[in-house]
């Protein structure tokens, strides 16, 4: 399993964390997914072999919620296209 962080300025309000997690969740390959409202941020295990991060980024930006950078274990900040 792998996990990565996105980055999401935009996500607010704890209800829209919830939306967020419940469209991730819905990705296949995801096992689990926590969105912190507070911290701005998304944080994802998923199963590399099924899933790339690139989905789950879309995912949330389908929402209508811009996804500003992805962090995976020992690399430093990226920030999405």
């Amino acid at each position: 399993m792998s996990q990565i962080t996105l980055l999401v300025p935009a996500l607010r309000r704890p209800a829209q964390a919830r939306h967020v997690e419940d469209s991730v969740r819905r990705v296949r390959g995801v096992v689990a997914v926590v969105a912190d409202a507070e911290q701005g941020a998304v944080v994802v295990t998923y199963d590399p072999a099924r899933i790339s991060a690139w989905p789950l980024v879309a995912a949330i930006e389908q929402r209508g919620i811009s996804v500003g950078g992805v962090l995976t274990a020992g690399e430093p900040p990226r920030r999405s296209a």
